[in-house]
């Protein structure tokens, strides 16, 4: 079991994704970017997080007003289905044994046809919507972001995770824009994972999932935390 040593280092990976590239499941949203902005003041602020520690990805705003130009001028990395991936990874390499990660998605969930049938029978995988969707592009699926996790406690890291999207996991906040996709996507989109070769991820679903329960759409495990904001079959508002 994990310890929290003193000198430990946090991490912080904050990806809020307000505008989604058109496509026929997801509209753009009002307020995941702002609560993505509240997490970073809150850890920079109270919990005197040094910033370089903290990996930022935000979307641009579909509609333009001074305060999402001035937030866009100091952005440099949207939230693309590489870009996560990306992010994951220099966190994973970065922290050291026993640093502690706070991993914050807020943004739209979906549920896609799966691209593993030999291991998931009648499932869809599920998993958040980068906000380069668009009509072909890549979800970050379930199978590929418990590998992310996998790397990040094989290392040792002390891993907390908040999922605030459809299909995550509740109450709602409110009746406006739902954040996730109301049907499951069963178009043909791109196979190939950034993540790991398709022989890696479907191994390590297995070792994560033989004889255990599922947390939320996540594999449970004792090797992080996660909060989700709803159940997989329950919808997340703004």
């Amino acid at each position: 079991m994990n310890t929290i040593k003193s000198e430990s280092q946090f991490y912080a990976l904050l990806i809020g994704i307000n505008y989604y590239e058109p496509n026929p499941y997801y509209s753009s949203l009002m307020g995941a970017v702002r609560d993505i902005q509240l997490v970073e003041e809150y850890l920079t602020k109270t919990l005197q997080i040094p910033s370089e520690q903290i990996k930022k990805l935000i979307s641009k705003e579909e509609k333009f007003n001074l305060e999402s130009i001035r937030a866009n001028y100091k952005q440099k990395i949207l939230p693309t289905y590489k870009n996560i991936i990306d992010a994951f990874n220099e966190i994973t390499q970065i922290a050291k044994h026993g640093d502690l990660v706070y991993i914050h998605y807020s943004g739209h969930g979906g549920r896609v046809k799966t691209l593993f049938p030999e291991i998931k029978l009648e499932q869809q995988d599920e998993g958040i919507v980068p906000t380069d969707i668009g009509t072909s592009g890549r979800y970050l699926r379930d199978i590929e972001i418990a590998t992310l996790l996998k790397r990040m406690t094989d290392k040792g890291l002390i891993v907390s995770i908040v999922f605030d999207s459809c299909h995550s996991g509740g109450a709602t906040r409110g009746d406006y824009a739902i954040r996730g996709g109301a049907v499951i996507d069963n178009n043909q989109r791109t196979q190939k994972s950034l993540v790991a070769p398709r022989d890696e991820l479907i191994e390590n679903w297995k070792q994560l999932t033989t004889g255990k329960s599922m947390q939320g759409w996540l594999p449970k495990q004792r090797n992080y935390v996660f909060l989700a904001a709803c159940r997989p079959s329950e919808l997340d508002y703004e």
